[in-house]
């Protein structure tokens, strides 16, 4: 299984969300920097992978919510896809 750790502080802002998933998801270069671009990436794995996603509620932004729901939405899509939050202060 592959595990992902997602910062939410690194997903506040669409213009700096997109470039850290990238990166971290390790998807083509063609990604679209989007949340439709997300979703058909997190549809399509194909391998086992869980994203765990450390969520400081205080200072979550609303991007960062839509990031996080477009992850538990494609989770459900996509049995082979898990989503965890960890809450930290």
């Amino acid at each position: 299984m592959r595990m992902i750790i997602i910062d939410s502080k690194q997903i506040m802002e669409k213009e700096t969300a997109h470039p850290y998933l990238k990166n971290k998801m390790n998807v083509p270069d063609d990604y679209g920097n989007n949340l439709d671009a997300l979703y058909d990436v997190l549809t399509s794995i194909g391998k086992k992978t869980e994203f765990v996603v450390l969520v400081n509620k205080e200072k979550n932004s609303s991007y960062g919510t839509k990031v996080l729901q477009t992850l538990k939405d494609a989770a459900e899509e996509n049995p082979v896809v898990q989503v965890h939050e960890i809450l930290y202060p």
